[in-house]
């Protein structure tokens, strides 16, 4: 059933993210002590491989280190994202909307932080993959651009698009990683450019067996050849790079020197995956930079083209109440964290549901013996029951209808995804998560939903067809 929320009153709202940053102080100080527990644990297992016992131990130590780090700086973080998210929905008046802002900027930060570490482990892993789909590239390029925009102005800089005059409606590729690249190029330009301009450019780069679109007299658009290859540029007038630095760029952890990091920040993985993912896409990132004249990094690739409705489900959906009018679902939320329950259940009412809310695994399986709701978001570490053995239960009840699970968890490692998927789940969503993110997976639920009911009545009326 679908019902709408009432809209919250900002000093509620305010009044639950005080009590929240309170829990989370509670939360990181018991984080930090199971971190000292774990780095103690850690070293020593290390001291033991070194001593002769096996470097795969101290591979597994340090793999379980990265894992924990993870889940616990998530947890509090989604909290802290979500809540910032959820304000910036309500009347704030222009220093508290300046506030809100920087809290969600810096959220999203540390957020990309943690996907740089993760994603370098899956590298060294050899288990970094890329999840094909048709997708607008021309939407993918100026959706990243627009992130920047507050950015850019805020420094005074310009930021500018170029983009050819006609593109292929879609594209087959990761729109993802794709989308990742981007980011990292842009944010890298815009960090170390003090005055002038950033340019992000796409150019048709056509190779010899691919040719141009052929104009077609009558038609409303060019016809597209099988596959397009374009050249992504950003370029930027910021410091530069060493002509004899330019080598290290592409290395994991590496910045120019010690006062670039205190300078500037980051982990020196960003460019570092970017070269990865790009290379995995079939291209290369090569720069070309002058100090202290700016720098230009690029890179060329080539897409299979696809027909405009294949893209159609990458396109923007309204994320208030018309949402569930017309993805009409009953949602059992599964979260055992007292500030995660009331981000994701006011994420759940902006979007026009009324979901119910079970405290751990237990009370899941027991509500979903009552209630036959279609979407579960199951938690996964949770006391009484984990959301793994949580879902087996739900998927063991009896005449009880096949309802879509999503994995909602802060565990957002190497092989998490493929583990909830083999334990009975349908989707998986890595806590920190926005509400486009929870929306996406919901939308996904619910065309799933829709073609098992159509399957279903298929195979109901072949049945009464054949008697």
């Amino acid at each position: 059933m679908t019902g709408a929320g009432e809209p919250r009153p900002t000093e509620d709202l305010l009044a639950e993210l005080r009590a929240a940053h309170e829990q989370q102080a509670r939360e990181l100080a018991r984080v930090r002590a199971d971190l000292d527990q774990l780095l103690d644990a850690s070293i020593e297992m290390g001291v033991q491989a070194e001593a002769g016992r096996s470097a795969e131990l101290a591979n597994r130590a340090k793999s379980e280190f990265l894992a924990t780090i993870s889940h616990e700086i998530r947890t509090p973080l989604h909290g802290i994202l979500g809540n910032a998210e959820l304000l910036m929905g309500t009347p704030l008046d222009d220093d508290q909307a300046r506030c809100v802002r920087l809290l969600r900027s810096s959220a999203q930060a540390l957020t990309a932080m943690l996907n740089d570490v993760l994603d370098y482990s899956k590298i060294e892993a050899g288990r970094l993959e890329l999840h094909l789909q048709a997708f607008s590239l021309a939407a993918c390029v100026r959706d990243a651009a627009a992130l920047f925009e507050t950015t850019a102005r805020e420094k005074g800089l310009a930021l500018r698009l170029k983009l050819p005059e006609a593109m292929p409606p879609a594209v087959v590729g990761d729109t993802g990683r794709l989308r990742q690249v981007l980011l990292n190029l842009l944010a890298n330009a815009l960090k170390f450019t003090a005055q002038g301009e950033v340019c992000l450019s796409v150019e048709p780069a056509w190779p010899a067996d691919a040719g141009e679109p052929e104009a077609d007299p009558g038609a409303d658009a060019p016809s597209w050849p099988e596959q397009v290859a374009y050249r992504v540029v950003v370029e930027d007038s910021g410091i530069g790079i060493p002509s004899n630095r330019v080598g290290q760029l592409f290395e994991p952890f590496q910045q120019l020197d010690t006062s670039m990091t205190r300078r500037f920040g980051g982990t020196g993985l960003g460019l570092a995956i970017s070269q990865r993912l790009v290379e995995l896409m079939g291209g290369r990132i090569a720069v070309d930079s002058r100090q202290g004249e700016g720098s230009r990094f690029h890179f060329t690739l080539v897409w299979p083209t696809a027909p405009a409705e294949a893209a159609a489900s990458g396109a923007t959906v309204a994320l208030d109440e018309s949402f569930a009018l017309k993805r009409p679902l009953s949602i059992l939320l599964v979260e055992d964290n007292p500030t995660n329950q009331i981000v994701s259940l006011q994420m759940l009412t902006r979007l026009g549901y009324r979901a119910v809310l079970a405290a751990d695994g237990e009370a899941a399986v027991a509500a979903q013996r009552r209630g036959g709701h279609d979407l579960i978001l199951m938690d996964i570490q949770m006391p009484v029951l984990d959301g793994v053995e949580a879902t087996r239960q739900v998927r063991a009840l009896d005449g009880a209808a096949r309802p879509h699970i999503v994995a909602l968890t802060a565990n957002a490692g190497p092989g998490d995804r493929q583990q909830y998927l083999q334990a009975g789940m349908d989707d998986h969503l890595a806590k920190p998560f926005e509400m486009r993110d929870l929306a996406v997976v919901i939308e996904r639920g619910y065309d799933a939903i829709a073609a098992r009911s159509a399957h279903l009545r298929g195979d109901a009326l072949d049945g009464v067809r054949s008697v």
